[in-house]
């Protein structure tokens, strides 16, 4: 398989921070994200293929949910679009908490705090 650039549409890979995900069906899916705003989506059939696409990454954070929000009932709009262009199989994507939630001590605070700061508990999964 020939090596793939990372700098698409002329973006510097230096600044590229890619979010991974795995999936049933033993892929991968990954959320590359430039700082001019610009993002693709890409799913791999292993890791190494991911690695490969994105080793002139800055960051590759995986299983982590990027960008949490202070409060407010909005959804997050990556989590929104994710849910949108995976149709039936959208209620995979988790919310991710505020970001008060994540210095809670205990799920039944960070539920209480998240609930207070968005309008929604968390799920167990969260």
């Amino acid at each position: 398989m020939p090596e793939e650039r990372v700098a698409v549409r002329g973006r510097n890979p230096s600044g590229l921070y890619v979010g991974v995900d795995g999936c049933r069906g033993r892929c991968w899916v990954a959320v590359a994200l430039w700082g001019e705003g610009a993002w693709d989506v890409s799913v791999h059939r292993d890791v190494f293929s991911l690695w490969h696409k994105y080793k002139s990454a800055r960051l590759i954070l995986v299983d982590i949910p990027i960008g949490l929000r202070d409060g407010g009932s909005d959804g997050r709009l990556c989590d929104l679009e994710a849910r949108r262009l995976l149709g039936r199989r959208g209620s995979t994507v988790f919310p991710a908490p505020c970001r008060a939630a994540v210095y809670a001590r205990s799920y039944e605070e960070a539920s209480r705090i998240n609930e207070e700061m968005t309008a929604r508990r968390l799920s167990r999964q969260t």
